[in-house]
């Protein structure tokens, strides 16, 4: 029975890895709407026919909706034996993990939040630590984060990346603590979801006052999201519940202050802001490059974070700070 639309998942072809082994059967669409099977589990993945697809200017294959967390269980494996080959440089292992966090935020989106769906998220966390723990250049990272061919994805794992790098700096080694990082880094926009999808493509200053309002209640939808399988960490919970929250009360959704602001929702907050100057949105203008980003987060958002998570930024990002003239 050929299956229909809204039972199909679909994968930017380049995610295909050639040489591999299908986990899940895969169809191409047809001009018609037709979906046609081209490739059985069990299969190897030849470069001759993705090429010819990539000729044919296909630029997408489609997997089963119910076959799709089969198919990113083996983006997770193969990205674990991915950051142990030494052929690959620094940028084809970034390149390689963006494709398989977008693929596990892509199932998210697709089948829901549920325990399954987290622990995949979770692999990922894993997955990025072990790869930040390589030292890769990050100019590296975030060429290949803002190839991510979803805006909000590319936006969200490059917050958990960042996270991760600052949560170093500040000399938390502790692998449970960078886990929670980089898990609530990459869950952070989860509220996202729960919104007009509209307010995705506008500014705080294009919105009216009630689609601010909607907007500002995306953490707080986010940790709701979360909190319906039990399994989540409290901390991550805060993460995400808080990581719009700032020093100087100005935050939301709460107006937290200072020291009732969670510690580790101040440094993804830290990260999702600096990721907003330096990686690909809807809603951003131009990039800024890395040492420029760093220094407008000091000097129009300083007073917003504690001194010693900007100090952070400043040297995981090997940025160096401005002298103050007199």
């Amino acid at each position: 029975m050929e299956p229909n639309p809204p039972e199909m998942v679909a994968i930017p072809i380049r995610e295909f890895i050639a040489s591999s082994k299908l986990a899940v059967d895969i169809f191409v669409q047809l001009s018609s709407g037709r979906f046609v099977q081209v490739g059985k589990a069990g299969e190897v993945v030849a470069l001759e026919r993705l090429l010819h697809y990539e000729s044919k200017k296909v630029e997408q294959l489609y997997v089963k909706k119910s076959d799709y967390s089969a198919y990113v269980d083996q983006n997770l494996v193969i990205a674990g034996m991915t950051l142990t080959r030494s052929d690959l440089n620094a940028r084809k292992k970034s390149a390689f993990i963006a494709q398989v966090a977008n693929s596990v935020l892509q199932e998210i989106d697709t089948l829901g939040f549920s325990v399954p769906t987290y622990n995949h998220a979770r692999a990922v966390s894993r997955v990025t630590i072990d790869f930040i723990e390589s030292k890769p250049k990050f100019r590296d990272v975030l060429a290949a984060v803002n190839e991510v061919s979803n805006d909000l994805f590319a936006h969200s794992l490059g917050t958990s990346i960042v996270s991760v790098i600052l949560g170093q700096a500040l000399g938390w080694s502790q692998q449970s603590v960078l886990e929670k990082l980089a898990l609530g880094g990459l869950l952070h926009d989860i509220g996202m979801k729960e919104i007009n999808t509209e307010l995705i493509h506008k500014t705080l200053a294009q919105m009216t006052f009630e689609e601010r309002r909607e907007y500002e209640l995306h953490p707080q939808k986010g940790m709701e999201l979360l909190k319906t399988i039990d399994v989540v960490p409290e901390d991550v919970l805060a993460i995400v519940h808080e990581h719009h929250e700032n020093a100087i009360g100005q935050g939301f959704p709460r107006r937290l202050k200072n020291l009732r602001i969670h510690p580790l929702a101040r440094v993804v907050g830290l990260a999702d802001l600096f990721c907003d100057l330096t990686i690909k949105s809807p809603t951003s203008k131009h990039l800024r490059p890395i040492s420029e980003a760093v220094l407008y987060v000091d000097q129009n958002y300083g007073q917003c974070y504690p001194r010693d998570l900007i100090a952070a930024l400043y040297e995981s990002l090997q940025v160096k700070p401005q002298k103050k003239t007199a």
